[in-house]
Formats: structure tokens, C-alpha cells, sequence
């Protein structure tokens, strides 16, 4: 290993020169295979794909904090012409030479307007967790359940804080990273809100003064994470993606251990049947999506998908004695997701794959996912409230019948030819009406069902306004 690390120095020094593995490996008294079967063991990626990370990185510094030609840059770091650098350097850093350095310049006087909006969002965070701590400790009938989301919600200001700490190497590279991580936030503050809105209205009788006040500082932390995330993608929305796309044999198997994590996980969960069911078809789908030509976007998004569940399944199993058992298997589960999207996170691609962009299809996409975790929450009040599923069957037929028709890709283009003709029967019209239809008849149950209602009104409204750009 000491001769590894011996090599990389090596690497540094001599980066500027058209480096080769056998030149590199006789550095190090090392044959070129054992060099180079060592090397990806220890580092996680070929040798010459780390020399060109490094060019690459250090030409993109240069560029960004020098006036030297894109020639000379591409001369001082051992390529022959400018028109090779150029394509080289934008397969990996998302833009040409010039591009970035224009682009990457606006990004770092950025930098300070970013760092102050998660500042605030952080102080308000913790000042939501000291108020669930503080009604938690007056004796209030959810105190576990309170005491829970505090901890939740101090631990998501130390996840955003741990992303302010990555500002210091804050270059365009790292830019996916970043903005996915200030969404995750914002994503996981809505889902806290909801929560404990749900918490706090479950009860026959109507929530107190104070609880209604913590209901509303989760919402208003929720609408403050959104708008420091927006503000981020503003930030890098001109800038190109770079994520790993190129599935591997190893990749592939880690994700089908995942899967088989998965369904021993669900098969450990008793007495919880909306979890186990929810646990059931994330697997499902899980299977499907490694058999598909995937990018790393897509395997971040179930593992976002699988933190959902396993925080409403946290969250139902607050200060209950069987928690244990079941828990373990659900973070077993989780960490042998995340060990193989970490995988998947390292492996090179010839080409830049980039995040989906704001189109009609992703919208409706996104319309979908959230009314998924809409009705996963709805079956949950049905179970928890102890009420006859029938009662319910139609509610749920109108939210699944509109999410499943989004998520039949082959419906997608009626969609696009339908939206903006009422009069042709719109699809996404339709849906619209159907949630309405939805959070109607929930309301009519009062209590949590009202809160759901509300949600279900909002992503209708949301919906009526997708139309073809």
C-alpha cells in the first residue's frame, strides 16, 4: 500500500507530463499488471483514469484562477493540441475550457452568497428542534414521537453544515454533489412537516395552541429549505452534469445483494403491513431498475425513495418495545443500498450524463413521486386509524389510477399531445380532478385525513399548472 501512496506523490510530481502505467509503475519497482491490479484494489479506479481526474482537475484551477491561454493550459498538463484538451476536458468537467472558466468564476463569487443561505437555514433547523424538545419535555402525549423528530431534525442541520464544510474544495466538479445534497435537505424537511402534522392530528381531540405552533414552524422550516435549495440550483443550473453512467458486473451485483437485504428485510417486519408492503414493491422495483441501462442518478433516487420509508417506519415505531429487531433489519437493509450506489458513484464514463432537466416529462414525473409518498402516507392514517379499508378503496383507486398512468412511460406522449386541450379530455386534467376528488372525501374523515387533504389540494393545483413548454 506504502507503495501506492509512493506512486500518487509520483503522479503529482510529474503531472505535467504524458505520463504512461508502465512508466508509473517502474517508479515503484512494480510489474505493470501487479501495479495496476493494486492500484484499482486501493484507489477504486484505473491508473490512467486517476492521472487524466488529476489533469483535469488541476488544468480546471488554472483555468479558473489564471488569464494562461486554453493552449498553454492544455500544453502545461502533457496534451498535444488544443482541440484534444477541449474534448477531453469537457467529457469529464461538463463544459469546455472556456465555458468554465467563465462559468466556474461566477460559481466561486457565489460561493459566499451560498454558504450565508444555508447559515440561516441551519440556525432555523436547530431552533425547530429546540422547540419539539421543549414540547416534548412538557409532558405532551407524543413526547418519544417529539423527541424523535428534534433529534431528526438536528441531525439534518449537521448533514447541511457537513455540506458547507465541502465548500472548501469548491470546485465545478463537485457541483452534483452539492446541489443534490441541499435538495435532500429540502425534500426531508417537507417530509418532517407532514410527519409531525400527521402526529399532532391523529389524536381524537384538536391539537393545542402549542402544538399547532410546532406544526407551523415545521412548515415554515419546509418553505425555508425549499428556498435555499432553489436558490442552490440557481447557482449551478448553467452548469453541464457529471455522473457516473457505465453499470459494471461489480455494481450489478451489489445492488441484487441489495435487493436480496431487501426482501429478508421485509419478510422481519410484523405487525406493520402498509411498511411491509411498501418494503415488498421498493424491492421490485429495485430488480427492475438494475436491469436497466442506469445512471447513478437513478440508484440516488431509490436510495432517497428508501429513506423515506424507513423514516415513516422510524417514526411509527417511536418507543415501542419491538422496535429493535425490525429496525436493524430496515438499516441493514438501507447500507447495503448506500454501499452499492457508493460503487456505482465510482465508476468512469467516457461520456457526461447529465440530471434530468425541468422538461414536461420530468414535471409529471415528479407529480407522481409525489403522490406516491401521498398515498403511502394514506394507507398508513387508514391502518393506524383502525378504520375498515373498504371505506377508503375508492380514495385510493383515484390516487393510484393517476400515478400509475404517469408512470406508464408509454402514456407520456398523449400526455404531452392532450395537456393544453381541455377540451380533448387532458390525462393530467383528469388526474387533477381525481386528487380533488381525493382530498375531498378525506377531509370528510377529519383529523390526520384533513392534513392529507391539504396535500392532496396542493398537488393538484401543482398539477392543473404542468403544461407542454
Amino acid at each position: 500500500m506504502d507503495s501506492i501512496f509512493r506512486s500518487l506523490e509520483i503522479i503529482e510530481a510529474r503531472i505535467a507530463e504524458k505520463l504512461t502505467v508502465s512508466a508509473i509503475a517502474d517508479s515503484v519497482h512494480f510489474s505493470k499488471f501487479h501495479y495496476q491490479r493494486l492500484f484499482r484494489e486501493i484507489v477504486g479506479e484505473s491508473v490512467m483514469a486517476y492521472v487524466m481526474k488529476r489533469k483535469h482537475a488541476l488544468a480546471g484551477e488554472m483555468l479558473r484562477e489564471t488569464d494562461t491561454a486554453v493552449l498553454d493550459v492544455a500544453l502545461a498538463f502533457g496534451f498535444d493540441s488544443h482541440e484534444g484538451f477541449t474534448r477531453s476536458f469537457k467529457a469529464r468537467m461538463g463544459a469546455t475550457p472556456s465555458d468554465y472558466r467563465k462559468k466556474g468564476g461566477n460559481l466561486m463569487k457565489s460561493k459566499g452568497e451560498i454558504v450565508r443561505e444555508l447559515e440561516g437555514f441551519i440556525a432555523a433547523a436547530r431552533e425547530t428542534a429546540e422547540a419539539a424538545r421543549h414540547e416534548a419535555s412538557q409532558g405532551a402525549e407524543h413526547a418519544d414521537y417529539l423527541r424523535l423528530m428534534a433529534e431528526k431534525t438536528d441531525a439534518l442541520a449537521g448533514r447541511v453544515s457537513g455540506v458547507l464544510d465541502g465548500t472548501a474544495n469548491f470546485s465545478v466538479t463537485n457541483r452534483l454533489e452539492f446541489a443534490a445534497s441541499v435538495g435532500s435537505a429540502a425534500f426531508s424537511t417537507n417530509l418532517m412537516a407532514l410527519n409531525v402534522a400527521l402526529a399532532m392530528h391523529r389524536a381524537k381531540i384538536a391539537p393545542t395552541s402549542a402544538q399547532k405552533n410546532l406544526c407551523d414552524r415545521y412548515y415554515k422550516l419546509a418553505e425555508t429549505a425549499q428556498f435555499k435549495a432553489e436558490k442552490a440550483r440557481e447557482f449551478f443550473a448553467e452548469l453541464a452534469a457529471l455522473i457516473f453512467a457505465d453499470m459494471r458486473k461489480t455494481a450489478a451485483e451489489k445492488i441484487a445483494a441489495s435487493a436480496q437485504q431487501g426482501k429478508i428485510t421485509a419478510s422481519a417486519i410484523v405487525g406493520h403491513e402498509n411498511v411491509r408492503f411498501e418494503v415488498g414493491n421498493f424491492v421490485a422495483r429495485l430488480e427492475e431498475l438494475s436491469l436497466r441501462d442506469s445512471t447513478a442518478y437513478h440508484y440516488d433516487d431509490a436510495l432517497f425513495q428508501l429513506d423515506i420509508i424507513k423514516f415513516a417506519f422510524e417514526t411509527d415505531l417511536a418507543g415501542a418495545e419491538e422496535e429493535g429487531e425490525m429496525l436493524a433489519a430496515m438499516a441493514k437493509f438501507r447500507q447495503t443500498l448506500a454501499d452499492a450506489v457508493d460503487f456505482f458513484r465510482t465508476i468512469p464514463t467516457p461520456e457526461p450524463d447529465k440530471a434530468p432537466q425541468n422538461t414536461l416529462e420530468n414535471r409529471l414525473l415528479n407529480a407522481a413521486f409525489q403522490g406516491n409518498i401521498l398515498l403511502f402516507y394514506t394507507r398508513g392514517e387508514v391502518e393506524k386509524s383502525g378504520k375498515p379499508a373498504s371505506n377508503f378503496d375508492s380514495i385510493v383507486a383515484e390516487i393510484n389510477t393517476y400515478i400509475q398512468t404517469i408512470y406508464d412511460t408509454d402514456k407520456i406522449n398523449t400526455f404531452f399531445k392532450t395537456a393544453h386541450n381541455p377540451a380533448k379530455n387532458s390525462p393530467i386534467l383528469s388526474a387533477a380532478e381525481n386528487l380533488q376528488k381525493a382530498s375531498a372525501a378525506l377531509r370528510a374523515h377529519g383529523g390526520s385525513f384533513a392534513v392529507l387533504a391539504d396535500e392532496f389540494e396542493n398537488l393538484a393545483g401543482r398539477v392543473r399548472e404542468i403544461s407542454p413548454e
